[in-house]
């Protein structure tokens, strides 16, 4: 764990380096006892909080850093961490005919067929959404399906394309650039009730 200032409006707390659903859940955790927190935010002039896949960052308007430091800190020390996150599943069905799913299949030496089944068969966490409003970047992805980025980025690619990206997996919610392997393509454009914490299940059209 560490703590610094990002600069004399921005305070991150930081819980690991790595990519892990545990730690991604004490973010989490944290997120969501600032945010109902609405006193202590207004006390401390925190006005945005931000969390990733394993910090947080306190955006504020405040002159006391060291006074703010060990409010944060105080108040993250009381969380506790066990508690359920509040979560939805998103179903997503997917026509898996996506143009990099041959080159995939190849890198990898494991069939199509297979491919779909591996991705299909896991419950995605949402560990949190930014690049783009409402782009979820996922926890989960089966190991074996880990492949990395193309060498050249395509300039375009469509609203709902599923992708692989070296260890993750993710649904475009808009027309975007792009590095990740497209798999699939998907009809589902309810990104607006995504949130972090939430599952996606991807289901074969």
């Amino acid at each position: 764990m560490s703590y610094y200032f990002l600069s004399e409006n921005c305070f991150i707390y930081n819980i690991s380096n790595k990519l892990s659903l545990d730690d991604n859940l004490k973010i989490l955790n944290i997120y969501k006892s600032f945010i109902r927190d609405r006193a202590f935010c207004h006390k401390y002039g925190i006005y945005d909080i931000v969390p990733s896949y394993n910090s947080i960052a306190f955006h504020f308007d405040y002159k006391d850093l060291d006074r703010l430091q060990e409010a944060i800190l105080a108040k993250t020390e009381s969380i506790d961490f066990s508690a359920i996150i509040d979560s939805k599943t998103h179903y997503i069905e997917v026509d898996y005919s996506g143009e990099d799913l041959p080159k995939i299949s190849e890198i990898l030496g494991i069939e199509i067929s297979e491919i779909v089944k591996r991705h299909t068969q896991v419950e995605y966490h949402i560990a949190m959404l930014g690049f783009k409003p409402y782009f979820p970047y996922l926890l989960g992805l089966d190991k074996s399906l880990s492949v990395p980025r193309l060498a050249t980025p395509r300039n375009r690619i469509a609203a709902g394309s599923v992708a692989i990206g070296g260890s993750q997996t993710t649904i475009f919610p808009e027309q975007s650039p792009s590095g990740w392997n497209i798999i699939g393509v998907s009809n589902f454009r309810d990104f607006s009730n995504f949130s972090a914490g939430d599952k996606i299940i991807f289901r074969e059209k």
